[in-house]
């Protein structure tokens, strides 16, 4: 997927809890969505002023609007392939260090920093679960990243 290109621009309310760290905005802090948007398309977020403050997944049919992503706008981080097998990478090698049990949840969503996605490890076998519209865009990207051992498969 490419980078964010378009802007949705949050309330003053919603620019200052996604300031204070919160992963996502309801849809009432969207004054106004963008037409055209693909289902979970990236973008980039702004306050009232235009003043950047990250990308993230767009949703129209969720009551959460925005599933933040990042917090540097596109034109300082390209999120592409490459960024969420990294982002997979780190969420592997966390629990990693953390569990030696046969089955545990690899990749937890926001908490990894990859909105709506959820792992889970079972012996050999893995689950894949997206709960919002920006992950299941992608899952099929997920899968392969997780399939492929050069890239971090959690064994």
């Amino acid at each position: 997927m490419s980078h964010a290109v378009q802007q949705v621009i949050v309330s003053t309310k919603g620019a200052e809890s996604l300031r204070k760290g919160h992963p996502w905005v309801y849809r009432e802090e969207v004054p106004a969505m963008p037409t055209g948007l693909a289902p979970g398309e990236l973008v980039d977020v702004v306050d009232g002023q235009k003043n950047p403050i990250g990308q993230a997944f767009s949703s129209r049919a969720s009551p959460i609007a925005l599933r933040m992503v990042s917090r540097k706008p596109s034109k300082l981080e390209v999120i592409d392939g490459a960024f969420f097998r990294a982002r997979l990478q780190q969420a592997i090698s966390r629990r990693k260090s953390i569990n030696s049990r046969d089955g545990f949840r690899v990749v937890h969503g926001e908490a990894d920093l990859i909105p709506g996605l959820f792992v889970d490890k079972y012996g050999d076998a893995l689950t894949l679960q997206t709960l919002s519209e920006g992950a299941d865009a992608r899952k099929i990207e997920f899968a392969k990243a997780l399939q492929d051992p050069r890239r971090g498969e959690p064994r």
